[in-house]
């Protein structure tokens, strides 16, 4: 994917949860951190600033789903590694990306919950494909 890019040529990376830990542990190896308590658990996204001009959120036809996934808890998160905002900032080698959005664990720590970047590479800490209902009890 990244030689493609170098020519010019779209071959788009998807990582999610487990995928986005395996794109930044390939890209910078050790960067990715452990202790967070964030399994089985929805929670709306904190977007940057970034998230407005981004290719997966971004442009004026996605400000719904920016607004539904900046309040209501639509992501559902399942994960125990993840990488500081902080510590994802100051590594050099993930400074390619983006950093679309952020969140913080049941103990208030935050991660890094979706990158982009403009190689083509994508992740998410997040699960998008889990309806974040699908566990709701029967009436």
């Amino acid at each position: 994917a990244l030689e493609a890019a170098t020519r010019n040529e779209s071959f788009p990376v998807w990582g999610t949860c487990l995928g986005f830990e395996w794109l930044v542990e390939i890209l910078a190896p050790g960067a990715l951190q452990t202790g967070f308590d964030a399994e089985n658990i929805s929670m709306a996204l904190e977007l940057t600033s970034k998230a407005v001009a981004s290719y997966l959120l971004g442009g004026a036809y996605q400000s719904k789903l920016r607004s539904d996934l900046a309040t209501q808890p639509l992501a559902m998160n399942n994960h125990y590694r993840g990488i500081e905002p902080a510590r994802f900032a100051a590594d050099r080698r993930l400074a390619s990306f983006d950093v679309v959005s952020t969140n913080k664990d049941r103990q208030g720590r935050p991660f890094v919950s979706t990158i982009e970047s403009s190689q083509n590479l994508y992740a998410v800490q997040w699960h998008p494909e889990k309806n974040a209902f699908e566990n709701a009890l029967a009436g």
